[in-house]
């Protein structure tokens, strides 16, 4: 028993390398790593992006600039004139209508005349009359192959909530074919400026660019022992604009790249593609983690933390002198040479696997190639008993996956200078192993994750 319990604690070293692995659930046990490496999945991103109009209308208004024109307009060559200020009065209301966006811009007029009666000029510039209206647009929502939102406008009219009527001196002046002229002289200015501020607001391009620096980030996953990395190469990006439901607009965002979890990865360009213009059917996500590990870099961990350590047990002392990692037509061989009171060789083979949310080294088993007799004889007393104790005891419980997603979108959310600007769930349907290689120098995984993913923007997004 003393050698047997030698060796689950040199057995135990091994959870060093172990744990950096994240392998999936097979339906059945594997015979071992597919020699070398295989092609990987392109990986899929689908991720719905909702725009409900009542909180794009709550953003705008808090930012859209309240006076809309000011400026005189020349009534005729006797000398009228009229000085106008067009200024909001209330929220601009917006509302989705058969893929239209449908702008009313409710408005104050501050009116002052100029204007000779009997060759005298009369003027009300110590009192402006002030009427009220609205202003009344529709907007086509068009995406381009760079990633702008173009609005294109068009001007419906404008009705009067209170009648443009002017008194000068005593002289009553209806002013509403006069306003209504020249309001429908300036409606380009009014299409243009209302629907360009609702344009900046939205500011797509570079929200799009944005996300998609952040996503093509090189992520740190774990700087020690082995410094390992996350990266998501979009090599391509698609999205449809839809109308989802009553008044919510929906940023359909399909990506397909390559995700690859491994030492060592050079920064890629952040560029942004254009789009492609294609037609979207997917309603979900579908990820290849592609991961790669240097059996070399596993070698010197286990070597690190397992060389010149001592163990005793009942007055027997044995220090491990080497460690090896290795393969054999499939099979990840770890060789521990170990001496002192007594000294031999353990020769280890397994292989990594996952299910039912535990990590393990499935198919364990092993043999002292080189020891003593009385090792030898030991060993073959208890071997099934050795066994059964070492997959027991290398078993490594694994949180779900969803959790730990969630909780990590949760904190870079928190370190947002303004995390309340959108609202982000996440649904993991599935986690699995799609398939495993293994060459002289690299441990590969693959991973496939399937999800939902949900992104709403709220109205502080629209805020600048």
């Amino acid at each position: 028993m003393t050698n047997h319990h030698l060796l689950f604690r040199v057995i135990l070293l091994l959870l060093v390398g172990v744990l950096i692995i994240q392998s999936c659930k097979d339906k059945d046990k594997p015979q071992g790593l597919t020699l070398g490496l295989m092609e990987v999945p392109r990986s899929e991103i689908f991720i719905p992006i909702n725009v409900p109009v009542s909180e794009l209308k709550q953003g705008v208004n808090r930012s859209l600039k309240r006076v809309l024109f000011e400026g005189g307009v020349k009534l005729n060559s006797k000398g009228d004139s009229l000085f106008l200020k067009i200024e909001r009065s209330r929220p601009l209301d917006l509302q989705l209508r058969k893929e239209k966006l449908w702008i009313a811009a409710p408005v104050k007029v501050s009116a002052v005349m100029q204007k000779k009666v009997f060759g005298v000029m009369l003027s009300n510039a110590d009192q402006p009359v002030v009427f009220s209206g609205v202003a009344n647009m529709n907007a086509d929502l068009d995406l381009d192959d760079t990633w702008d939102l173009n609005l294109s406008c068009r001007w419906l009219g404008f009705d009067w909530e209170t009648s443009p009527v002017i008194e000068i001196l005593g002289l009553r002046l209806n002013l509403q074919d006069i306003l209504d002229e020249k309001i429908a002289d300036l409606s380009d200015y009014f299409e243009s400026t209302i629907c360009l501020q609702l344009q900046d607001q939205m500011a797509l391009q570079s929200r799009v660019q944005n996300t998609y620096q952040k996503i093509t980030e090189t992520q740190p996953l774990r700087a020690s022992p082995i410094p390992i990395s996350l990266q998501f190469d979009l090599g391509s990006l698609d999205a449809d604009l839809t109308l989802s439901k009553q008044d919510t607009l929906l940023l359909g965002a399909f990506g397909t790249g390559s995700v690859s979890i491994r030492k060592q990865q050079n920064e890629l360009s952040k560029i942004l593609p254009n789009r492609l213009g294609g037609s979207i059917t997917k309603s979900s996500s579908v990820l290849f983690a592609n991961v790669l590990l240097e059996l070399s870099d596993l070698d010197s961990v286990l070597s690190l933390n397992a060389q010149n350590r001592s163990f005793s047990y009942n007055d027997m002392t044995v220090t491990i002198r080497k460690l090896g990692v290795s393969h054999d037509n499939g099979f990840l061989v770890f060789l521990v040479d170990f001496t002192g009171d007594q000294s031999g060789t353990v020769r280890i083979q397994a292989v990594p696997n996952y299910q039912s949310g535990k990590l393990y080294l499935d198919q364990l088993s092993y043999e002292l190639v080189d020891g003593s007799q009385l090792l030898q004889v030991a060993d073959a007393a208890a071997h099934s008993a050795v066994i059964e104790y070492l997959e027991s005891m290398l078993t490594y419980e694994i949180p779900r996956v969803e959790s730990q997603l969630e909780e990590r979108i949760a904190y870079q959310k928190s370190q947002l200078p303004h995390p309340e600007k959108f609202d982000l769930s996440l649904q993991v349907d599935a986690l699995r192993l799609y398939g495993r290689g293994i060459t002289d120098s690299q441990l590969q995984l693959i991973f496939q994750l399937d999800a939902r993913v949900e992104l709403t923007m709220r109205a502080e997004a629209f805020q600048q």
